[in-house]
């Protein structure tokens, strides 16, 4: 979850750098309604991102300048399941987040 509050002094989530292959999987940015989708992205090299159904305020993000697609040509090194997007701004808020793991259906 990446919750903005001030658009404008956001700067942007993804960074495409040289030769990055950057795979996002089930993200969900939560943003003023004014903040477009480019802005979530900045392109910083020629890198590729794939992303695999993540959210903007609850829809499908546009990505722009990239090469998005629900299929990447390569597959992560794990095989945990990935929570549905929609599922992530309450998991985060119930205490899921970095340095915390579960691997139930409910969050701790």
């Amino acid at each position: 979850l990446h919750e903005v509050h001030d658009a404008e002094a956001f700067g942007y989530s993804v960074g495409i750098g040289h030769r990055a292959r950057i795979l996002s999987q089930h993200n969900h940015w939560q943003t003023p309604a004014a903040l477009p989708s480019t802005r979530l992205v900045r392109r910083l090299g020629n890198g590729t991102l794939h992303d695999r159904r993540s959210l903007q305020n609850g829809q499908p993000v546009t990505w722009p300048d990239a090469a998005p697609t629900d299929t990447a040509p390569w597959q992560p090194p794990y095989t945990l399941a990935v929570d549905p997007a929609a599922e992530v701004p309450a998991r985060v808020r119930a205490g899921a987040g970095a340095g915390r793991l579960w691997t139930g259906t409910t969050p701790p």
